[in-house]
């Protein structure tokens, strides 16, 4: 029953469309330019047997060795990290994450078509608009959707929810069947009107555990399945956690429009509830059209249900914050410049406290003290700004160096700010350090109040960068 399950997990997986063409050319520091392209295939190009393993780093455990010569199919990635762009692929109905490069050479080449597919790197200039209703706004990232607009709803009879502000998204870039929302609740109103408190919310949120649970369920159809990449997300003037979640009335396969972002959290004088739900789409998950295939079978999906959920949260789990559309940088970033009786905060100064790369629901660790030695500014000049857009998920280091030790990434398309530079001699080529508490993607343990370093050539610059002040 195992071997059937496993089968059936990766014929779901197989049968995914994936859309190649636009795909910015990916970049990982240390190593060289991708050249794998998602949705196509590729093969080893060493004399050597090649590692899949289940997550992407050198210490994960390893599924299988792939041969020379053996092919494969690009499922999602890059993820970068220890100087290598890992790629989460399918072999011999295996899934798992490899190396693409390595030691001065491609170790994976791409193969067929995807040699002539090879796109360009040309990454879109980032909009954002200020979105704003009675008390509340937000900056809405243009990837998102094409506007939103906010409403006051009077308390319904039917459904029983107070009178609460909601946003709609007009474009909403995972289609309009999929209704995204934020709603944000007087928290005594919405406790009193719907039976319950949001005190364990609250309690969750002054404690901070490193594994946050969802304690107050947002309203989607159907019953709550599982959830995975749990974080706290801070906005302007209170906090929450977000996560994705699967929910559905039926035993179904969990296809590309049941994963859901959502969001809860309370302003810091818990005087507010706040609930988002974003519907995702994801190139990791099939389609609708899966069901009317003829060799989907509904029954051994029944018999070993539990299986298969373990192994789809654990794809999830595993999965680039960039697998998503939207990408949950940018939905975090959304949740991040909320502002409720304040203003928005701007995207560049949000504070997101990102998950762990791998285990479920993992989140990060609250901040530790810094015990970090980085270099010192000369001059503090707080009027300069420098805002900066990765290309791609960009690692970030302690120090200025690529020798010095990646500490996470910097997400592809989320605007962060910086507050000195740095150039090493000889190099010719400036490294910029990353404001405290930027919207990075941390690895399990590494303290989110520090300063972090991103090379020059892998970032677009805005503003007055050159004027940031230079460290010794």
């Amino acid at each position: 029953m195992r071997f059937a399950t496993l089968a059936l997990v990766c014929f779901f997986i197989i049968t995914l469309t994936v859309a190649s063409q636009g795909q910015n050319l990916a970049i990982c520091p240390g190593a060289p330019a991708s050249r794998l392209v998602v949705g196509e295939q590729g093969r080893v190009a060493r004399e050597q047997p090649h590692r899949l393993r289940q997550s992407p780093s050198t210490e994960s455990e390893t599924i299988t060795e792939m041969p020379p010569n053996a092919t494969f199919t690009v499922r999602s990635g890059p993820s970068c990290g220890e100087d290598f762009a890992w790629w989460y692929i399918e072999f011999g109905g295996l899934l798992g994450w490899s190396a693409e490069s390595g030691e001065g050479e491609y170790w994976l080449e791409p193969i067929g078509e995807s040699l002539f597919s090879i796109p360009t790197r040309t990454p879109p200039a980032p909009s954002f608009d200020l979105i704003a209703h009675e008390n509340v706004s937000f900056f809405l990232p243009g990837e998102i959707a094409l506007s939103a607009s906010g409403e006051t709803v009077e308390a319904g009879d039917t459904i029983p929810n107070p009178e609460h502000i909601a946003f709609t998204f007009e474009g909403y870039i995972a289609g309009e069947m999929l209704p995204a929302s934020l709603r944000v609740f007087s928290a005594e109103a919405y406790s009193e009107q719907r039976g319950g408190s949001l005190r364990t919310l609250g309690a969750l949120l002054e404690a901070r555990p490193e594994n946050p649970l969802p304690v107050n369920q947002a309203d989607i159809d159907g019953d709550f399945i599982f959830f995975t990449q749990a974080a706290y997300v801070d906005f302007a003037n209170g906090s929450g956690v977000r996560y994705l979640e699967h929910s559905t009335s039926s035993i179904l396969p969990v296809l590309d429009e049941d994963i859901y972002y959502v969001f809860t959290g309370l302003t810091d004088d818990r005087q507010y509830y706040v609930e988002a739900v974003f519907p995702l789409l994801s190139d990791l998950l099939p389609g609708q059209d899966l069901l009317d295939n003829p060799r989907f079978d509904l029954d051994t999906l029944v018999e070993d249900y539990d299986s298969y959920l373990d192994a789809m949260d654990a794809m999830l789990t595993n999965a680039p914050q960039n697998s998503f559309v939207p990408s949950l940088a940018s939905l975090d970033a959304l949740i991040g410049s909320l502002g409720i009786g304040v203003d928005a905060r701007p995207i560049s100064q949000i504070m997101v406290a990102s998950p762990a790369p791998t285990g479920t629901a993992q989140a990060a660790t609250p901040t530790a003290p810094d015990t970090t030695v980085v270099p010192t500014t000369t001059a503090a000049t707080p009027s300069v700004v420098c805002v900066l857009t990765a290309f791609a998920d960009t690692n970030v280091r302690d120090e200025p160096l690529l020798s010095s030790k990646a500490v996470g990434y910097m997400p592809a398309n989320v605007p962060i700010a910086a507050d000195a530079q740095f150039e090493r001699l000889g190099e010719g080529i400036n490294w910029w350090r990353l404001v405290p508490g930027a919207p990075l993607a941390l690895f399990a343990g590494e303290p989110s109040g520090v300063g972090r370093w991103i090379r020059a050539d892998f970032v677009r610059e805005e503003g007055d960068c050159d004027a940031l002040p230079s460290v010794e």
